[in-house]
């Protein structure tokens, strides 16, 4: 299986000629799964590549395939490397996964060098309702500020996200986000038709977005956190950005 991501190679080159980095540079792929934009990385880059997913089974799957990519059991918001250790850290698809996107974006702050580069390319609302918006945003802030009792230390990994509307981001909420963390925003750009086109020429294959995920992921993978968007596909988006972390 190779790279199941709308935007493909073609977004990677874009983000990576934006970003400019150098040969040899360190990046960290944060939702890695089987590796595949990371080989495409080291291969055609000369990069040192390093991945990590929480998806066991697809990080199975990419060492059978790709056997010394360097390929890490991993969470976004707890990353196991040293502060300052990549050059650059990618988010495609990944980061509107996470039940606590801002401290994923903490977390790649952290172990990014100094002028280090985040690319995320991720799903977004197109035109969202501000009214519905502002009920979501104020609903995941009540959830988060509650008093904490034993046993709620999990309590953010299940409440909603501020930033995201069943699943795809609020754009000038995910802004918001990025430079809360700590991050300039060199580049945002509207990849809406990279998304449309993917998700015809899935869908035209496998008859839905649910059977082209499960033909794409391995036996027993839960479903719901790659397809939980798709319900209400005609409103979704997709974009690229580009984010540097002050020198």
């Amino acid at each position: 299986m190779g790279v199941i991501s709308p935007g493909g190679f073609d977004l990677i080159e874009e983000a990576m000629n934006l970003c400019d980095f150098p040969e040899g540079a360190r990046i960290l792929e944060v939702g890695c799964g089987e590796g595949a934009t990371l080989a495409w990385l080291e291969k055609t880059r000369g990069m040192k590549c390093t991945g990590i997913d929480a998806s066991e089974a697809l990080l199975r799957r990419g060492r059978e395939l790709r056997p010394g990519l360097d390929l890490r059991r991993g969470e976004m918001e707890a990353p196991d490397f040293p502060s300052l250790a990549f050059d650059g850290v990618i988010m495609e698809c990944a980061l509107s996964l996470s039940p606590m996107q801002l401290e994923a974006l903490h977390e790649a702050w952290c172990v990014l060098k100094k002028g280090g580069k985040l690319i995320v390319a991720d799903l977004c609302r197109i035109d969202p309702d501000p009214a519905e918006v502002a009920r979501a945003r104020a609903e995941a802030r009540k959830q988060r500020s509650g008093p904490h009792a034993w046993g709620d230390c999990e309590r953010n990994r299940s409440a909603p996200s501020e930033y995201c509307l069943e699943g795809a981001f609020v754009v000038e909420s995910l802004r918001e986000a990025f430079e809360e963390a700590g991050f300039e925003i060199l580049f945002f750009g509207d990849k809406t038709e990279v998304l449309r086109g993917f998700a015809a020429e899935k869908i035209f294959a496998h008859g839905s977005w649910e059977a082209f995920w499960r033909a794409a992921l391995p036996p027993g993978e839960e479903l719901g956190r790659f397809c939980r968007a798709s319900a209400r596909a005609k409103d979704l988006g997709y974009f690229l950005a580009v984010l540097r972390k002050p020198e």
